[in-house]
């Protein structure tokens, strides 16, 4: 098995098993603020069914346009759930408005400023709340995650700028594990710790 198939099926497992995690919560969720969890499920999904398309066929477009667009549904898994964040922390909610911009970058932005304002704020008295230091943490791990993401987005236009290729297996099989693979995994793990702290918070 070439390294590149090693890869394929290395990552066609571990997604398949952070899929499990992502139902869970997804499920638990029900219908309040699912998107981000919704969203991460997808791209599980996606990278498991473009591996698999890759061992069918190492030249397969489809895997290769799959295995890329993760991209997107990651960055909208971490907007939504920079959303439910804002509503955990009591932020207002307005349901109809709320799913119409969960997808427009600058409101999280703005959010996740406000969020992170409030927190240190909390922080620097003498007695700051619980909520507020869990609050710090989560939204350090999101930040992480989109950084993370971000390195994957980097390595992406690279490559195709430098190939003129989406396909994996034109490029360096170091490279795409340590710059495509892991950082995507590294992201999802991090918001599935995200979504699991948030789920025992709503049990308090």
């Amino acid at each position: 098995m070439g390294g590149q198939n090693s890869l394929s099926v290395a990552l066609l497992a571990i997604n398949a098993v952070l899929a499990l995690p992502a139902i869970y919560i997804l499920v638990r969720h029900g219908r309040s603020h699912f998107l981000g969890w919704l969203y991460l499920l997808v791209v599980c999904v996606l990278q498991v069914t473009g591996s698999a398309l890759f061992l069918s066929d190492q030249h397969s477009s489809g895997a290769a346009i799959i295995t890329n667009i993760c991209l997107s549904p990651l960055l909208l898994a971490i907007l939504g759930i920079l959303h439910e964040l804002r509503a955990a922390n009591g932020g207002p909610s307005r349901p109809r408005f709320d799913t119409v911009f969960t997808t427009f970058l600058h409101l999280h932005i703005a959010t996740a400023i406000g969020l992170v304002a409030a927190g240190a704020s909390d922080l620097a008295s003498p007695h700051p709340k619980e909520s507020s230091q869990t609050l710090v943490k989560e939204l350090f791990a999101i930040l992480v995650a989109l950084i993370i993401t971000g390195i994957r987005l980097a390595y992406t236009l690279s490559t195709i700028f430098d190939s003129g290729s989406l396909d994996p297996a034109s490029h360096s099989l170091a490279l795409e594990a340590i710059l495509s693979a892991l950082p995507e995994i590294v992201a999802v793990i991090i918001l599935l710790a995200v979504g699991i702290r948030l789920l025992s918070q709503r049990k308090r």
